[in-house]
């Protein structure tokens, strides 16, 4: 006992239950928001089918999209390299605004395959 007639270690090991108790309460929260973000009988929307991912060097010649707003649509912008000739092949779309920009592109990603 101190002068005060308290035990000390009671009131370090109630500090460390409630920490803990904290701790434990966080888990639970973060695994309940994790397991409802990636449940997907809770959505009624379609999962995306595509994921973003860091930037990785890769030693392949891919293609390059370069997208520029215009009045009344979009501009498409693709550029593909090709190192043994020592060339750019550079092609342009257009895309109206009432056109849908993912079945177009679509479309572009597409045809500049058929070129390749």
């Amino acid at each position: 006992m101190n002068m005060y007639g308290r035990q000390s270690g009671l009131i370090t090991t109630n500090a460390k239950s409630i920490k803990e108790n904290r701790t434990v309460k966080q888990n639970k929260f973060r695994r309940w928001l994790r397991n409802w973000l990636l449940n997907s009988e809770n959505d009624s929307e379609v999962q995306p089918t595509c994921y973003p991912v860091e930037p990785v060097n890769l030693q392949s010649d891919g293609m390059r999209f370069q997208l520029y707003k215009a009045n009344g649509g979009y501009v498409i912008e693709t550029t593909r390299v090709d190192r043994v000739k020592d060339r750019a092949y550079h092609q342009m779309y257009i895309i109206t605004n009432d056109a849908d920009i993912g079945a177009e592109l679509g479309k572009i990603v597409t045809m500049e395959q058929l070129r390749s």
